[in-house]
């Protein structure tokens, strides 16, 4: 950190922060006031929380200059500085008037946080792409920056985010105060001091990174190396998922999809359909069971987390497994700590997964992630078969159609079944071409034949 350049500083500045409660946003704004106060500098701040509590939104309006400070509102077309803690709420009505296409220097965490949409209609949420380029016509400059990783980067976690994209603001020149003021009044305050620091610390490296790479890579280097990391990152998940031959299995059928991708001639050769397998597959092959549950529950690193972040700690399990004895599969069954050496013996018994002597193999919900896996390897095993460059852009979308399926349960049921209705035959009939009753071909249809699973 002491080899970091500190950048010039305006002397003053309107800084609004929007983020959601609970994410630290209005502790980031008395971090900032208290470190304008330690280099004698006049400061307001002002909250608008509302009615906001966790995953509300909150606005903090946030003034600093050298001589009197006036007012503690800022009024529309005065922030100079926007930093986007939360991308949704930075892109909203009651933050976009206050900004300025002629003076805002906006930085926005790129990492979208998870509200109730996603839960009421996954397909209705929004990207990060959409919300930064809405975001692009209200303000001077917009810089991006995924302060979440770069939080965990740091040894850190993910709920001091808005400190590290506090400290990429700073490194980027945008705030009217010293990087040595800032860490101090993280101490005063006294509250994870340590991760605070790393993550701000780590906030700054990363736009001095960004700013020493002299080139970028090309899009098919960044392509190929994501691609890499995905490939090399769930082999290791499946690997502690299931055994190492489990995961062998993943990685030569996406091998197998890769040197198809490369060998297609006429494709943009980003390997978007290596890209599809590599997502897909892992999806249905990584299906959250019995086994998986108590696996992660009583894995070291979730434990020592739970220690970390808690003082004293008693810990309760709540389940909803179909099989149990309830009239609503819906409702949850708590448990004591007790529970946890028995999860640990639940945990070790991955073994019998899918043979006959796996107790839950039977049950309607693993009977139905078999089905998804199943048929998905049948569509990739008929979409490789073939695949060509003029019916590619086809192939990659019928694939990729299958990455809607999500959650558990009778969400998981329900969201196939909006996949079949609205989509897949289309695709299916796209890719595989009609025969003369209007329909793909019969052994195609045969094969790929949806049932439904009792």
């Amino acid at each position: 950190a002491s080899d970091l350049p500190e950048p010039d500083h305006p002397p003053a500045a309107n800084i609004l922060i929007a983020g959601v409660g609970g994410s630290g946003v209005v502790t980031v704004s008395q971090i900032l006031a208290v470190a304008a106060h330690l280099e004698r500098k006049q400061v307001s701040t002002l909250d608008m929380t509302g009615l906001a509590q966790k995953g509300g939104a909150v606005i903090s309006h946030i003034r600093i200059d050298p001589h009197k400070v006036w007012n503690t509102r800022i009024s529309t077309g005065e922030v100079d500085v926007l930093v986007g803690a939360d991308a949704v709420t930075a892109c909203s009505s009651d933050v976009v008037h206050l900004l300025s296409k002629s003076k805002t220097r906006a930085v926005v965490n790129k990492s979208l946080i998870p509200s109730y949409r996603s839960v009421i209609d996954g397909e209705d949420e929004h990207q990060v792409v959409d919300v930064v380029s809405q975001l692009d016509q209200y303000v001077k400059e917009l810089r991006s920056c995924d302060a979440n990783k770069v939080a965990l980067e740091s040894g850190a976690t993910g709920t001091v985010a808005n400190t590290a994209l506090l400290g990429y603001a700073l490194q980027s020149g945008l705030l009217p105060i010293a990087s040595q003021s800032i860490e101090e009044a993280i101490h005063l305050n006294g509250v994870a001091v340590e991760a605070n620091i790393a993550a701000f610390r780590a906030g700054r490296a990363s736009i001095v990174e960004e700013s020493s790479q002299s080139s970028a890579p090309s899009s098919e280097q960044s392509s190929e190396l994501g691609l890499m990391e995905i490939v090399q990152d769930r082999t290791r998940r499946l690997t502690a998922y299931q055994n190492q031959a489990y995961a062998e299995k993943y990685h030569s059928i996406v091998r197998r999809a890769q040197a198809l991708d490369e060998t297609l001639e006429g494709t943009d050769l980003n390997l978007r359909l290596t890209q599809a397998v590599a997502r897909g597959l892992y999806k249905f092959m990584a299906a959250k069971d019995e086994y998986e549950v108590a696996r992660l529950l009583v894995s070291p690193a979730f434990i020592k987390q739970i220690d970390k972040q808690y003082d004293n700690t008693k810990v309760n399990y709540a389940f909803a497994p179909s099989w149990l004895p309830v009239k609503d599969t819906r409702k949850m069954v708590r448990v004591g700590s007790w529970m946890r050496p028995l999860l640990g013996v639940l945990a070790g018994l991955k073994i019998l997964r899918g043979t006959v002597f796996d107790p839950f193999r039977l049950s309607k919900e693993r009977r139905f992630d078999r089905y998804l896996l199943d048929t998905f390897l049948k569509e990739l095993n008929l979409v490789m078969g073939q695949i060509n460059a003029s019916n590619y852009e086809r192939a990659v979308l019928l694939l990729e159609a299958y990455e809607s399926v999500r959650g558990y349960g009778f969400l998981r049921q329900q969201s196939w079944d909006r996949l079949n209705a609205d989509s897949l035959e289309k695709l299916r009939r796209a890719f595989y071409g009609e025969d003369e009753h209007g329909v793909h071909g019969s052994n195609e249809r045969t094969y790929l034949k949806t049932v439904e699973v009792n």
